[in-house]
């Protein structure tokens, strides 16, 4: 929710530097600036709403960590997993 309003806060102030810029009233480097953060506050609500779709599940980037480790022999190495004596 907080992320949500940070963006249309961001989106506000982006239209008015989009005005301001063609009077010269404001440097360019400033909208450029906030096209920039308007682009990363997107990033952030797009991945605030990936991760409440699939609440509690570990990211991708966890699983493929998880999945090369296997791999090696280096998570499922407990005796009790090898045994197939597994909680």
């Amino acid at each position: 929710m907080r992320d949500q309003a940070t963006l249309e806060n961001a989106r506000i102030d982006l239209i008015r530097y989009q005005q301001l810029v063609p009077q010269k009233a404001v440097p360019e480097q400033l909208l450029a600036t906030q096209q920039a953060t308007v682009h990363q506050d997107e990033g952030v609500v797009k991945l605030d709403q990936a991760r409440s779709k699939a609440p509690g599940s570990i990211s991708l980037t966890a699983r493929s960590r998880l999945r090369s480790l296997d791999a090696l022999g280096c998570v499922w190495s407990t005796p009790e997993y090898r045994s197939g004596r597994r909680h």
